[in-house]
């Protein structure tokens, strides 16, 4: 049975009101599959019902047509309800054949079309302790600041690197800094503690700034991409030419920065609690 089917004899099944029209079923259907996701433990019935506001007969009426399809399971016993096999096997299947810059160009592209500058993914390598850019959606102006993709770079410089470096725990940062101090990223330790202040700034306002510490001339707003265990693995943001950056426009780019970041994180499993 394939998702028409079910649709249709979800229908069959139930008298029509204006409100439980097929796009409504459509998006009950997607709701009840989102709040599965959600759940860390195997849900009952009320659960759910009160999660989505719906009555226990429709939820289980779904459930019971979903279970069918391989999307739910229950636990006959305990009356309790989880994701099933084939929920899972769709979820793989997309995750596999789609790297993170795949997912993260839409969002890019989203943060050119609010403002014109250009839009920046970078991403964390952990094994490294560097990060490096990763994708870029490109602005229409002549006069922009092109990053060179794919190469490592410190994490303790630029606003991509400190938008990242922000989140991870204490004893990862202490160690990233005391190694940039070792190779002389970071000159003494004056300068040390000036960027563990910037990182709780960071953290206070969801979003870092730098003004040339990487490109002479450029400024970088960027904010923190997170994953499904809620690690953070990114930044998303813009560089801007010093020369057309104003004061005031810092609201507006933090603003797009953040959210283009958090949208991003959610199409990447992230659940902000």
């Amino acid at each position: 049975m394939n998702t028409t089917s079910l649709l249709r004899d979800t229908e069959k099944n139930k008298t029509p009101t204006v409100s439980d029209t097929g796009t409504g079923t459509v998006l009950r259907v997607v709701r009840l599959l989102a709040a599965l996701s959600e759940f860390t433990h195997d849900v009952s019935l009320s659960e759910l019902s009160d999660k989505l506001k719906l009555p226990a007969s429709t939820v289980h009426r779904l459930l019971d047509l979903l279970s069918k399809e391989g999307m739910v399971e229950r636990d006959q016993d305990l009356r309790l309800y989880r994701p099933g096999l084939e929920f899972y096997r769709i979820a793989s299947s997309i995750h596999g054949k789609r790297s993170i810059q795949d997912i993260a160009l839409r969002f890019l592209k989203d943060a050119v079309i609010e403002i014109d500058e250009n839009a920046y993914l970078g991403i964390l390598d952990r094994q490294a302790n560097k990060m490096m850019m990763a994708a870029v959606a490109e602005s229409s102006h002549l006069l922009s600041y092109r990053v060179v993709l794919n190469e490592l770079l410190p994490l303790v410089k630029g606003a991509s690197a400190l938008a990242m470096t922000a989140w991870l725990d204490e004893s990862d940062r202490d160690h990233i800094i005391e190694q940039s101090i070792q190779s002389g990223v970071i000159a003494n330790a004056n300068e040390r503690i000036k960027i563990l202040d910037e990182l709780i700034n960071i953290r206070h306002q969801g979003f870092a700034i730098s003004f040339g510490e990487r490109i002479k001339g450029a400024v970088g707003i960027f904010a923190p991409v997170f994953n499904a265990q809620s690690r953070v693995i990114g930044s998303l943001g813009y560089t801007v030419p010093e020369l057309r950056y104003q004061i005031e426009h810092l609201p507006q780019l933090s603003r797009s920065a953040m959210k283009q970041a958090n949208l991003l994180s959610k199409a990447l499993g992230f659940n902000a609690k």
